[in-house]
This record gives C-alpha cells, structure tokens and sequence, in this order.
C-alpha cells in the first residue's frame, strides 16, 4: 500500500553497564571533635553597631550647628533689610514733601521766578493760541524774614526726620531771647 522502501529497525549499540553511584549522606561531628562551625564574635559587630551610631551623631551636632550659624545670618538680613526699607520711606516722604506744591512753589520764588497769573494754552489740532500772553509781574519782596523756627520750617524738619525734632541749646536760647 504504501511505495516507501522497507528500513532496516535501527540498532542500538550495547549497553555499558555503569558501576552505581555510593549514595551521599550528612556526617555530623562526633562530640569534642575540633572540627566545630567557627562562630564569628559579637565585638566586630558591637563595634561597627557603635562607629555608625557615633557616625550619625557627629554629622547631627555639624548639622545643627550649620544651621545655628545660618539663622544668626537671617537675623542680621533681615534686620538690614528691616533698617533699609525705613530708610526707604523715610526718602519717599522726603521726596514727597519735595515735590508739595506748596515747596516747590517756594523754591522757585527762592530762583526768581514769578508766578504767572495769566495762563495761555496752544490748541495743537488748530495750532491755535488760546488766551492773551501777558508779563508776568513779581510781586513786591516780603518786609522782613521769617524766623529760622519758623511753623514751615519746623514742618519740613518734621517731615524729613519722622516726627522727631531736636533742636540745639544756641537755637533754643535765641528763640527765647526773640520772644521777650
């Protein structure tokens, strides 16, 4: 039925007998042999237990002294920091009171200006003056002084200093002597 040629069974070469195995077994030391598992000792361990403790704690104590150091510095930053920005408002209200109207207006009478009653304005869409130029005209000088304590005087001090006002023993003694 079948076309394919016949094989021959193959054939296995004999069998070489192997000579069998002496089974393994545990042998436990007999008592007071020599041959005892050697145990490590407890003080190598104790010893590495107690370097890494030690370890540890030094680099705790360099911390925190690290940090104690550090702190003292944020205390002086932010005093500086505390002392600038009230120096700060205090040159804040100094230019403040520098650019009133009212100093400003004294400062240029002191340069020689003179207040324009008559002001004129150019329209810049029609190029256009609006108003009549006129000169202006310095009003007569004041008759005498002011006082160096004068209230405008002791205002501005006020101002600039942040309400403090010291004023030296000659100043006093003269303002006493001015008032009888």
């Amino acid at each position: 039925m079948s076309t394919a040629p016949l094989q021959e069974p193959t054939r296995r070469p004999p069998a070489v007998a192997t000579p069998e195995r002496p089974r393994l077994a545990v042998v436990r030391p007999q008592p007071g042999s020599l041959d005892r598992p050697v145990r490590p000792g407890r003080a190598p361990f104790v010893l590495l237990v107690v370097g890494l403790l030690a370890a540890g704690l030094f680099v705790l104590l360099m911390l925190n002294t690290t940090l104690a150091e550090n702190s003292f510095v944020v205390h002086d930053l932010q005093r500086n920091t505390a002392e600038l920005a009230d120096r700060e408002q205090a040159l804040q209200q100094e230019v403040a009171l520098a650019g009133a109207p009212h100093v400003l207006a004294e400062r240029a009478r002191g340069l020689g200006m003179v207040a324009n009653t008559n002001p004129v304005f150019l329209d810049l869409r029609d190029r256009r003056v609006l108003g009549v130029p006129q000169q202006a005209v310095a009003p007569p000088p004041p008759k005498r002084k002011p006082r160096r304590g004068s209230s405008d005087e002791l205002l501005r001090q006020l101002a600039r200093t942040g309400g403090a006002v010291q004023f030296a023993p000659d100043e006093v003694r003269k303002a006493r002597q001015g008032d009888r």
